[in-house]
């Protein structure tokens, strides 16, 4: 690629951090995980057996502006936080919204659109 000049989109700055805890939680988050990455958010997680004070820290580290964290209680009740990390806010929104959700706060103009056709020389 550097031979030939391809200039390859940046992947520095990330939007989202997703966090879970337990087996169910965690399923359920690697289908956000990997819808949100699908719909052009520049998302990460922690899919380990890692605490969710340790994910919260690697999200701080990561410096990105919103989290999603899924325990039990959120798994019953097919939610998820969504928390702003500069503000220290967080909504609880129903799963399926949470995607849609995050995107209308990041803005649409922000996402990671690049497809391979796009190709910049």
């Amino acid at each position: 690629m550097k031979i030939n000049k391809i200039k390859v989109p940046s992947k520095d700055t990330l939007h989202v951090f997703v966090a879970q805890l337990g087996d169910e939680a965690k399923i359920k988050c690697l289908k956000l995980l990997t819808e949100l990455r699908e719909k052009g958010v520049k998302a990460i997680g922690a899919m380990g057996r890692g605490s969710m004070k340790e994910q919260i820290a690697m999200a701080e580290r990561f410096k990105v502006p919103y989290m999603t964290l899924m325990g039990l209680t959120e798994v019953r009740e097919g939610k998820i936080i969504l928390r702003e990390m500069t503000k220290g806010q967080q909504v609880h929104l129903p799963l399926e919204q949470a995607a849609d959700a995050i995107i209308e706060r990041i803005g649409k103009d922000k996402l990671d659109t690049y497809t391979p056709g796009e190709l910049l020389y």
